[in-house]
């Protein structure tokens, strides 16, 4: 049910295969839950690439478990990232998708420079704090702005990756998409806790916050626009 209510971008999966270099590369995903990119990004890899997909979730990743597909070149581990039992330098590049507010964000840094080689990159793709606020939760949705204080505003994103060492800036892409769905669909978003924030809520409290979004859309299909931002670093030469 919650893969089946998250959207999915192919774009910045697209767009972070360009950065890397040509040929077979190993990868790490961080916090890939169900694995709704896991596959997708390995799909946009080069022949012979493989991934290891970590999250701290047992039951997201038995779902993941469940449903890659047997000859992919995924392997799959409950835990922490950070303590993967690799030698330094032994993935190509470490990717996080809509994961990030749940980790603490310069311990993730530290630890994924350590494990990509020299030169190789860190994807974080995220919505920031500032793209949440305007989004359709944000903006119709009581109390969503407000209770969503794990995302990291754009620029706390950038002074991470400076004040890690080894670690540099390669680039920031924002995107912004239109998206159109149909009331019961984002009323089931809601209660399928689509986003972690809606985990925030009691219950009475989230019916009731339900109730006043829902009234306030028209009837039918709603036309909003979602934004979100794609960090690139990349580790230096020792």
């Amino acid at each position: 049910m919650y893969g089946a209510v998250r959207t999915t971008d192919v774009e910045p999966v697209r767009d972070l295969v360009t950065s890397l270099p040509a040929g077979a590369l190993r990868g790490l995903e961080v916090g890939c839950g169900t694995g709704r990119y896991t596959e997708l990004l390995l799909d946009h890899l080069a022949a012979g690439s493989s991934i290891v997909g970590v999250d701290a979730c047992f039951e997201m990743i038995q779902v993941l478990r469940r449903t890659v597909r047997p000859d992919a070149a995924i392997r799959l581990v409950c835990g922490d990232a950070g303590a993967l039992p690799v030698p330094e330098g032994v993935f190509d590049f470490v990717a996080c998708f809509n994961a990030v507010h749940h980790l603490h964000l310069d311990a993730f840094f530290e630890a994924s420079t350590r494990q990509v080689r020299p030169g190789g990159h860190i994807f974080v793709y995220t919505r920031t704090l500032e793209q949440n606020a305007r989004s359709i939760w944000g903006r119709r949705f009581p109390g969503f702005r407000d209770k969503e204080t794990r995302l990291f505003p754009r620029d706390r994103l950038e002074r991470a990756v400076a004040a890690t060492a080894g670690l540099e800036l390669f680039g920031v892409q924002e995107y912004r998409f239109a998206r159109r769905a149909a009331v019961d669909v984002l009323e089931a978003r809601v209660r399928a806790c689509a986003y972690s924030t809606f985990s925030l809520y009691g219950q009475a409290e989230l019916a009731e916050a339900l109730g006043c979004f829902v009234a306030s859309l028209r009837p039918g299909e709603v036309d909003w626009t979602d934004e979100n931002t794609l960090v690139i670093a990349r580790r230096t030469a020792p």
